[in-house]
């Protein structure tokens, strides 16, 4: 796809008086008999993409009326692309009518001189970018040739706005260094990127490594939006403004937890091409969530001037963050998003994984917060519309009086950020048990007007902050480019600590399924969650968890949560299957964190097809599991009917697994199939699950249903003899002798899941839900001794409703 590249030009005046530049950037002033206007160049790369189109247009007009005035300085705006000369006009045209409003007449003056100063080329080839340099260049010789012998117009600085994909950054990065950057006099060069910043932690090196190539560290200007969010510009400032009062209770002996929150309830339909490539970790943990929690947990160095030191201490309190554990981390999928996922890219199957909620739990290894938890949690489709960071201190006061408000307060500091949902402005908010606050210029105390509650507190127990007005961000964030406060972006040493924080998590979190949630309020306790010392835990345990999709039927609203006295799982056939993998998952990892292998048994018939493809995909550690199957026919095990030959075509053959670590049940003994002499198929099989499992314990059965109600090879009313781990069966209803796990080993298990899926499966379904008769129905004699027994039914099974299908 040809990418859209265009350069927009703006040449200004500043109205501030400004003379030299420190190192860092910032203006100094001088006499004002020797000040000159000064001579600004921004330049904007994709001036006709979304992102333009939405804010940074209208951002720079924002500026350019707070910090321009025509009366001090001509400027040039110059805006290309690679459309035609008409078509880039027109669109340039009607950025400036739809996107820039005016309500007064000095806005409307100051949008005329912005646009009579527009003009439009187009940019296809590298000539253009030499076109292009000769224009600014130009445009210098002519603002000195119009001012008088008194006057000096110089370049004092250049902004270059990169609003393209990052997959252009390095190609991009490279004209713009050839020919963009300032040949004459001594004006600063800055380059501005748009987030993504790479997808991992070795991406984010390589492109780190390109734009260094061709730009210095202090030219690149990494812009995150919610860093010009008025209270996220407020952290810092607060934290300095009330250092003598909160230092000492800002640790780990006074603060209980640490929250940053970002809540979204809209879903992202439209937008899955973007969102299955990043997913709510990459979108806004690795990169909003981080940046205010360093900015809450970082060291604040002795002079607030010293952005260099701010910035080293950002990056050392991310450097401190304790690597992640498999414990650190919980995801979710809210329930239609592979619906929306396969519609809009008209795919058959290819499940996305990808996790529309995250909660994170992060330690820093420091004096001042070791065994703090900071929770950083995400999500989509959720309850409301907010995102905030709140503090929670401990509240160690013992009252003799048990009523006393002061002993029953969680004592909170709380800087919210925004939300619609939230009714509530931007705010600083305190409890009133913790020091009163200063109030910094540019902010005001805020008098209660409702009872309304923030975190379990009515507005009269918390003192509020808010601003005296709000700023949109990127007007904050491209000013702050030209002041050169570098401590409102980040840097590549920031980035690349960012990024070994949150890869690993990356890579923690793609080896499980996400749990299921259908969202905006309906299940929200399904996404409640621990924190403990040893990680972080859902309240709810997948057993007692129904999964269910958006309700697509009527039938739904009552949806059982067990079925026969036992957990039940339902949706579709493939959410049923995901969440089933998921538990396998689950159950896997915690026995071999407890240094154990992991004992899965199989089923056979064409049933578990659909879970066997989606093991084939899923992390297991492979070479730490044992793979078993419940039964077998008495036929050469090459036979297309043989159960081995199944899980062989649509598992075995799919991932690394040490061959020593499958179990086939050996039907061919001594030449002979299923042998009733001395040495026997049901003997040897027994044998090696006495020699592999202790206690004679599978860690995870999955059984199927037949339509008569038979469980492995176990038939009914044609049960073997008890004393048995595995023994021959053979009906006359059912073709070939079978060998088969018998009740005995299969109830010594762990876990066992009953898979059912498919509207054949209806019609048993419905007699075993009004039987207890084993004999007729040997599913029903399935009754574990120590572990668990969950269902897993698709609807279509569960329901009857053929039409609604399973979705494989």
């Amino acid at each position: 796809m040809e990418l859209v590249v265009v350069f927009l030009v703006l040449v200004a005046i500043s109205c501030q008086p400004t003379g030299t530049y420190s190192s860092d950037g910032i203006s100094q002033s001088k006499d004002s008999s020797s000040q000159h206007p000064n001579h600004y160049n921004i330049i904007l790369i994709g001036a006709t993409g979304n992102l333009a189109s939405k804010y940074l247009w209208k951002a720079l007009f924002d500026l350019f009326r707070q910090r321009f005035s025509k009366n001090e300085a001509l400027f040039h705006l110059y805006g290309t692309a690679r459309q035609e000369q008409d078509v880039g006009q027109r669109i340039m045209n009607e950025i400036f009518l739809n996107v820039i409003k005016c309500s007064d007449d000095d806005c409307h003056e100051k949008k005329r001189n912005f646009v009579e100063s527009s003009r439009y080329l187009r940019l296809t080839a590298e000539q253009d970018f030499e076109e292009l340099a000769a224009l600014l260049n130009k445009s210098a010789q002519n603002v000195n040739s119009s001012m008088d012998s008194s006057s000096v117009a110089y370049e004092a600085g250049r902004l270059v706005y990169l609003s393209i994909p990052p997959s252009s950054y390095a190609e991009t990065s490279k004209s713009v260094n050839q020919y963009l950057r300032p040949k004459t006099g001594r004006p600063w060069f800055r380059v501005v990127l748009e987030k993504p910043f790479g997808k991992d932690l070795t991406t984010a090196k390589k492109l780190a490594a390109a734009l260094e190539s061709h730009f210095d560290e202090d030219e690149i200007y990494r812009i995150d939006h919610y860093l010009g969010k008025a209270v996220v510009q407020e952290i810092l400032p607060f934290r300095f403004a009330n250092r003598a009062a909160y230092e000492l209770i800002w640790n780990r002996e006074y603060i209980e937890r640490v929250d940053v929150v970002m809540k979204e309830a809209d879903d992202v339909s439209g937008r899955t091409t973007f969102y299955n490539e990043v997913g709510v970790i990459r979108d806004v943990m690795q990169n909003h969530l981080t940046e205010m929690m360093a900015l809450i947990a970082m060291e604040l160095p002795d002079n607030s001037a010293n952005a260099s030191e701010m910035l080293h201490s950002k990056v050392r309190v991310l450097q401190d963050v304790r690597r992640p554990t498999v414990r650190s981390t919980l995801t979710a999928q809210y329930s239609t998003y592979n619906t929306e996922w396969l519609r809009e890219h008209e795919l058959l199957g290819n499940v996305s994984r990808t996790a529309t909620f995250a909660a994170n739990v992060l330690f820093v290894d420091n004096d001042r917060w070791d065994g703090v938890p900071f929770v950083l949690m995400s999500g989509k489709k959720l309850d409301e519309k907010s995102s905030y960071v709140r503090i929670l201190f401990k509240n160690s006061r013992f009252c003799m009086r048990a009523t006393e408000r002061q002993c029953n307060w969680q004592k909170q500091l709380a800087f919210v950020i925004g939300g619609t949902n939230m009714k509530l402005p931007s705010m600083i908010a305190a409890s009133r048990g913790l020091p009163l606050p200063t109030v910094n210029p540019g902010w005001h105390v805020k008098s209660p007007e409702t009872d309304d509650k923030l975190f379990g507190q009515s507005n009269g127990q918390m003192v509020q902050l808010v601003p005296d007005k709000e700023t949109e961000p990127y007007v904050e964030l491209i000013g702050a480019v030209m002041d050169g406060a570098r401590h409102f972006f980040v840097t590549t040493e920031a980035l690349i600590a960012s990024w070994k924080i949150w890869t690993p998590i990356l890579d923690l979190a793609e080896r499980h399924l996400p749990r299921q949630y259908v969202g905006r309020g309906n299940d929200d306790e399904l996404l409640d969650f621990v924190v403990t010392s040893k990680g972080i835990f859902y309240w709810l345990r997948e057993k007692d968890v129904l999964v269910t999709e958006a309700p697509l039927h009527p039938i739904y609203a009552s949806l059982p949560s067990e079925f026969r006295n036992s957990s039940l799982v339902s949706g579709s056939g493939a959410t049923v299957v995901k969440m089933l993998v998921q538990q396998i998952l689950r159950v896997c990892e915690s026995k071999i964190e407890a240094g154990g292998v992991f004992h899965l048994a199989l089923p056979g018939g064409s049933t578990p097809v659909p879970l066997f493809l989606e093991l084939s995909s899923a992390p297991l550690p492979w070479e730490l599991v044992h793979l078993w199957l419940v039964d077998e026919r008495c036929i050469a095990l090459s036979d297309e009917r043989s159960n081995f030959n199944l899980l062989n075509r649509h598992l075995l053959s799919k991932v690394q697994i040490p061959y020593t670590n499958i179990h086939p049940i050996q039907v061919d003994v001594a030449d002979e199939l299923c042998s009733v002499g001395p040495i026997r198929a049901d003997g040897i099989y027994e044998y090696s699950v006495r020699r592999h499992l202790s206690h004679e314990t599978f860690d995870f059965v999955v059984l199927g249903v037949g339509s008569d109600g038979h469980v492995a090879s176990l038939f009914p009313r044609h049960f073997p003899p008890p004393g048995h781990l595995v023994a021959y069966t053979e009906t006359e209803e059912h073709p070939f002798k079978r060998v088969t796990l018998t009740f005995e080993l299969i109830n010594k298990a762990d876990h066992i899941a009953v898979l059912i899926l498919g509207y054949a499966k209806h019609e048993i379904m419905t007699l075993i839900s009004k039987s207890d008769d084993g004999s007729v129905y040997p599913v029903l004699a399935i009754k574990p001794k120590n572990g668990s027994l969950t269902w897993y039914i698709d609807h279509d099974a569960l329901f009857g409703q053929e039409t609604l299908g399973t979705s494989f």
